[in-house]
């Protein structure tokens, strides 16, 4: 079973998420009405949502972590039992997505997310932490 934290998607974005197993569940929840980047505490304010939600199953977009878009950019993800642990496994994430697309190698892909992305936090407050690492959609665009 594999299981992502805080993935932080809003409203109008878009969530590419791997498949390993036909029939594969998918559940979502701890919505927050407001909540610090990190949830530096390991609390936010918690509340009921109602969403729609479509499930499409994309063959042309391959993922193996999940992959977030919105309007301006692309993030990914990474958990971990340290902040750097999960930072690597997002890092790593991002650099698979720019690779086959932008026809670059992955000392190059790790140049570019140095230059261009932003590291951010998605959950500090205990481990495991989950951190991003996101990209303008003027770099990458899926």
């Amino acid at each position: 079973m594999e299981v992502w934290g805080n993935t932080q998607i809003t409203k109008g974005s878009t969530g590419y998420l791997p498949v390993f197993h036909a029939g594969g569940l998918l559940t979502i929840g701890d919505c927050h009405a407001a909540m610090g980047d990190g949830e530096a505490t390991a609390s936010a304010v918690e509340c009921a949502f109602d969403a729609m939600v479509s499930m499409t199953l994309e063959e042309h977009c391959k993922v193996s972590r999940p992959v977030v878009t919105t309007a301006t950019e692309v993030m990914t993800t990474g958990e971990g039992e340290t902040m750097e642990a999960a930072t690597k496994i997002a890092r790593q994430g991002m650099a698979d997505l720019l690779v086959d697309p932008l026809g670059i190698d992955d000392t190059e892909a790790a140049m570019l997310i140095a230059c261009a992305a932003d590291v951010r936090t998605g959950l500090a407050g205990h481990p495991p932490s989950t951190m991003r690492v996101a990209v303008p959609k003027t770099v990458l665009a899926l």
